[in-house]
């Protein structure tokens, strides 16, 4: 089982929203963690998605069950929405 994660945007409202997905996880749930950035903010998009795909953002990666008993890929966030820039530099991105 593969949980390398990978890193998806979609525009959703005016804004872009980057999510951690993990596809060759063989998980009911592929879908993780998202986060909502301006789309004018390229630079902060790219590094955020470099950064999830280099595996920093999302750690101690485990599957589980869900209260349905579907499974999905939990793990540790080490970014958070307001302080994303900050975060990034902290992780090297």
């Amino acid at each position: 089982m593969d949980l390398k994660p990978v890193a998806t945007i979609k525009s959703e409202e005016g804004n872009a929203v980057v999510s951690v997905t993990f596809p060759f996880a063989e998980v009911d749930r592929i879908e993780g963690m998202g986060w909502i950035v301006d789309p004018k903010n390229k630079k902060l998009i790219k590094r955020l998605m470099t950064a999830i795909e280099a595996g920093v953002v999302y750690t101690n990666l485990k599957i589980k069950k869900d209260v349905y008993n579907k499974t999905y890929v939990s793990g540790e966030i080490q970014v958070g929405g307001r302080k994303l820039n900050a975060d990034l530099k902290r992780l090297g991105f």
